[in-house]
C-alpha cells in the first residue's frame, strides 16, 4: 500500500486517517450514548427555547408543522431537477408566540397545510448550512420567536455504546497494526527462540533458487532506498564483500512521464566478518510467511551498521544459505 497512491497520497496513510477518524468519531459516540438519556423527555417548543439544560437531550415534542415555511438543501442535477439531501420545516405552537426548525426526513409534501404531529429526536446545534441561510435572510416569520440558533433532528437517537465500543475496537486494532508496520518500515519478523548458525535441527537443502531481501539498497554508491522483499543475486565482489544484487527500476514518475531516474543494479554491501545477531525466524507479507534470516551487518559502502532480512521459500534452503553464510564468516586458519 505505501507504494500505490491516490492523488499522490499514498494508501496506507489514507487507511491510517480514516481508521483514526473512525476511531476518534466511536469514542464522540460511546461518550455521548453513555451521558444521554435514552428515554425521550416529554416537553414543548416553548421549554427547548427557554431551558438549556435540554440540549443534547432526547425529546419528544408535540407541534405545529408547516410545510409551507422549510428550507432545502442539495445539489442541482444536469437536467434541473434537485437532489435533496436535508430538509427543515418550521413547527410552532398555535397557542404561543414560538417556533423551532426540525430536521424531517427527506420527503415530498404536496399538501403545504400545517399538520399536527408528534416528534421524537434529538435537540442540538443547528446545521451549518440551515444557519447561513437563516442569518443571511434574517429570518422572520409572521412576528413568531423563533429559535435559530438549534434544530431537533427528527428520528435521531442517542447512539448505542456497546455498538460503538466494538467497532471502536475493530478500528483502534487496525489501525495499532498499521502504526506498528510503518514504524517498522513494513518488516514483519517473527523470531524464533534459537539463534545462531548451528541451532536448528533441519538438514541444508540444495543451494536457493530464490532469496528475496529487505532492507536498504545503493545504486552507484550515491542513492540509497529501502527495499521490501525483492529478488536478489548474491555475489562476492573483489574486496572479499557480499554483494546482494537486485535489478530495480525506483524511478520517479509524473503522468507517465520519468522525473528522476533510478533505474538500475542496487546494491547491499555486507562485510562477511561484521555479520552477528543472526536470528532464524518468519517473514510476514501479505498474509504469506516465509521462513527467513535476520542478522545485523556493516556496510560496504559507508560502514555504518544496518539490519536485513534474508527470506527463502523453503526452511532447507533458509538452512544451506545460513551454512553459507557461516562459511564466509569464519576466521581463515593459518597454516
Amino acid at each position: 500500500m505505501s507504494r500505490s497512491r491516490i492523488n499522490f497520497v499514498p494508501i496506507n496513510w489514507i487507511m491510517m486517517i480514516v481508521l483514526a477518524t473512525v476511531f476518534v468519531g466511536s469514542l464522540t459516540s460511546i461518550q455521548k450514548g453513555m451521558t444521554m438519556n435514552h428515554t425521550p423527555i416529554q416537553t414543548s417548543v416553548q421549554a427547548l427555547i427557554t431551558d438549556p439544560s435540554l440540549m443534547g437531550k432526547y425529546v419528544t415534542v408535540t407541534g405545529e408543522l408547516k410545510p409551507d415555511i422549510a428550507y432545502q438543501y442539495g445539489n442541482k442535477k444536469s437536467d434541473g431537477s434537485f437532489d435533496v439531501d436535508d430538509t427543515w420545516m418550521l413547527m410552532v405552537t398555535p397557542q404561543t408566540v414560538n417556533g423551532i426548525f426540525v430536521k424531517v426526513p427527506n420527503a415530498d409534501f404536496d399538501d403545504k397545510k400545517p399538520r399536527q404531529v408528534l416528534v421524537t429526536g434529538t435537540w442540538e446545534s443547528m446545521d451549518s448550512n440551515l444557519e447561513s441561510e437563516v442569518d443571511k435572510e434574517n429570518f422572520k416569520a409572521d412576528g413568531l420567536n423563533v429559535n435559530v440558533v438549534n434544530v431537533l433532528n427528527a428520528g435521531a437517537a442517542p447512539p448505542q455504546p456497546g455498538i460503538w465500543v466494538l467497532v471502536m475496537a475493530v478500528s483502534g486494532v487496525l489501525l495499532a497494526a498499521f502504526i506498528v508496520t510503518f514504524l517498522r518500515q513494513y518488516v514483519i519478523f517473527q523470531a524464533q527462540p534459537a539463534s545462531g548458525f548451528s541451532s536448528s535441527n533441519v538438514s541444508p537443502a540444495a543451494p536457493p533458487s530464490v532469496i528475496r531481501v529487505t532492507g536498504e539498497f545503493a545504486i552507484e554508491m550515491r542513492d540509497r532506498k529501502r527495499f521490501l522483499n525483492v529478488p536478489t543475486n548474491p555475489t562476492t565482489l573483489e574486496n572479499g564483500h557480499l554483494a546482494l544484487l537486485s535489478n530495480i527500476d525506483a524511478s520517479s514518475r509524473f503522468f507517465g512521464v520519468k522525473t528522476n531516474n533510478r533505474s538500475g543494479v542496487w546494491l547491499v554491501a555486507i562485510v562477511p566478518a561484521s555479520i552477528q545477531n543472526v536470528t532464524r525466524g518468519s517473514f510476514y507479507l501479505g498474509g504469506r510467511s516465509f521462513p527467513a534470516i535476520r542478522f545485523r551487518y556493516e556496510d560496504g559502502v559507508n560502514s555504518s551498521r544496518k539490519t536485513v532480512v534474508l527470506s527463502l521459500p523453503t526452511i532447507g534452503e533458509r538452512e544451506a544459505v545460513l551454512t553459507e553464510l557461516e562459511r564466509m564468516t569464519a576466521p581463515a586458519v593459518a597454516l
